[in-house]
């Protein structure tokens, strides 16, 4: 888990790439990036645990391909942890997201991310 300061630079990272996010889009942003760290120590879903590649490498680069998403519905194959899938549907609600991966610990995360 991250403590304060960490947290506090993974938002700023965030903020100084993508300003245009509301309060609540970084909050639920950083809400996410925690379960992914607390819950990479049970079952290894990703390497990059620092808050700065974490902000940079999942986060930025999943809201950058979010500019040139086009339609309504979208499928992410191979989403791992969630990523981009769940970065998506934080930002862009009103769109149907399918998050397919092949390991069930995987979907077993998503499924507990969900709620």
């Amino acid at each position: 888990m991250w403590n304060d300061e960490e947290q506090k630079l993974f938002l700023e990272i965030i903020k100084k790439y993508k300003p245009q996010y509301s309060a609540e889009h970084l909050n639920a942003l950083l809400k996410y990036a925690l379960l992914v760290i607390t819950e990479n120590e049970k079952i290894n879903l990703t390497a990059i645990t620092s808050p700065e590649e974490f902000a940079i490498k999942h986060i930025i680069d999943s809201l950058v391909a979010l500019e040139y998403l086009e339609g309504n519905s979208v499928i992410d194959v191979g989403t791992g942890a969630g990523m981009p899938g769940l970065i998506w549907a934080i930002i862009k609600t009103q769109n149907d997201y399918v998050l397919l991966d092949s390991l069930a610990k995987r979907v077993a995360f998503l499924e507990n991310t969900k709620t």
